[in-house]
């Protein structure tokens, strides 16, 4: 039996990593750790086994209980701007808890000094490599999912649009991939597999013609791709909530695709081999965000 602590379990991938890992286990304790836990989404992970306990990467004190005795911990770095002093606060935390594996989230773009993620995310990187824990590193893409904040426009306009060229190839992940993964990783953490690891977890290399084809047969109709300019998807973004800074880290992921920076076109050999199959492809995820 393991001990298996998920700290900032209310994302995306947070959610995606408990719902495999209760999945996958047998007698092993799952703890999903957030700020709030009356939201329905934990009263659902608790029905399922997870131990959903409150803490807040704001105040390392309030990690010490789900920790103590964690045979792994997870640490997904939330969507914040002081993510990674928060981030650092939770590693702070698995050190005093002397947790014994640290799988920590970082993004593929993190070795492009001078920009909004990377340089969020590398003192993240060092600082778990330096922490004295076994640990892992797993850097993300973006997600195919997120085609689904367009779903509206796709199924009134048959069109989604983005500031990338058509032909521009790039990775991009499914969230559901990246949680089996982490899963798989965090469950043998005791055997040392993963132990100094950092991984590239990208899907197969798409294009936006690629996907408005993908699309195309999901919606049964056909569905175009639309380039706009940057400042406009800066002002679309924005207008749906998403701070400045993050929009900006985000416009300069972009940029890296259509400047075919090396970290937007990598092999998907790490996600196979971690997966134990293909990744999910574009075609897959158009079908589940249009059911």
């Amino acid at each position: 039996m393991v001990k298996i602590v998920v700290i900032g379990a209310s994302g995306y991938v947070g959610q995606a990593t408990v719902n495999s890992l209760l999945t996958k286990k047998k007698d092993d304790e799952i703890v999903a750790v957030t700020r709030d836990t009356g939201k329905d989404s934990f009263k659902a992970l608790a029905s399922k086994g997870a131990k959903v306990i409150p803490g807040d990467m704001a105040d390392p004190s309030t990690l010490s209980a789900p920790l103590a005795g964690a045979d792994a911990a997870y640490i997904v770095v939330p969507g914040h701007i002081d993510r990674t002093n928060l981030s650092l606060n939770a590693l702070e935390a698995c050190k005093t808890a002397k947790v014994g594996f640290v799988l920590m989230l970082s993004l593929c773009s993190a070795d492009s000094k001078g920009e909004i993620f990377a340089d969020q995310f590398t003192p993240l990187e060092d600082a778990t490599k330096a922490s004295g824990l076994k640990h892992c590193i797993v850097r993300l893409p973006m997600f195919l999912e997120n085609i689904g904040a367009q779903v509206g426009a796709i199924k009134d306009n048959g069109q989604f649009y983005t500031p990338l060229e058509p032909s521009k190839p790039y990775n991009s992940v499914s969230v559901g991939d990246v949680g089996e993964i982490c899963a798989n990783i965090l469950l043998s953490a005791k055997d040392s597999t993963h132990d100094g690891k950092t991984y590239n977890v990208v899907g197969q290399s798409t294009t936006e013609t690629d996907v408005a084809m993908g699309l195309t047969k999901a919606a049964g109709k056909t569905v175009e791709h639309v380039q706009v300019p940057y400042d406009a998807c800066k002002q679309s973004f924005m207008g749906m909530g998403f701070p400045e800074w993050q929009t900006d880290g985000i416009i300069q992921l972009f940029k890296a695709i259509n400047d075919d920076v090396a970290w937007t076109k990598l092999p998907h050999t790490d996600t196979e081999k971690l997966l134990g199959r293909v990744p999910t492809t574009h075609e897959s995820v158009a079908a589940y965000v249009l059911q």
